[in-house]
């Protein structure tokens, strides 16, 4: 997804899923935990604070970033933010809130 694209879908009120896809993370498909934060910053930059969740694709994956196994290890990202400085409320937004908020 461009960083264009990214700013309409925020405009519009929508809410984008960082993939977990370890080829979509990094350039050479070899990714981890952090990896996946460096996307979700990359977000945040460009304003999504309210408009990113957790789209992680386990369903449609050949493999893993490195300590993912599955959806049990997605608290792992979420602790990496949190250690990282981010507001629990921000975490909670990325966790769920957004998309909830989506639907709602």
């Amino acid at each position: 997804m461009s960083d264009r694209q990214f700013k309409i879908i925020c405009a519009s009120g929508g809410c984008v899923g960082i993939n977990f896809y370890p080829k979509f993370l990094s350039d050479d498909g070899n990714a981890g935990i952090d990896d996946i934060v460096k996307h979700i910053e990359h977000f945040m930059a460009l304003g999504g604070e309210n408009h990113i969740g957790i789209g992680a694709d386990f369903d449609g994956v050949d493999y893993l970033p490195n300590g993912i196994r599955g959806c049990e290890d997605t608290y792992k990202v979420f602790e990496r933010l949190l250690q990282l400085n981010y507001k629990e409320e921000q975490v909670e937004k990325i966790s769920h809130k957004n998309f909830e908020d989506v639907l709602m």
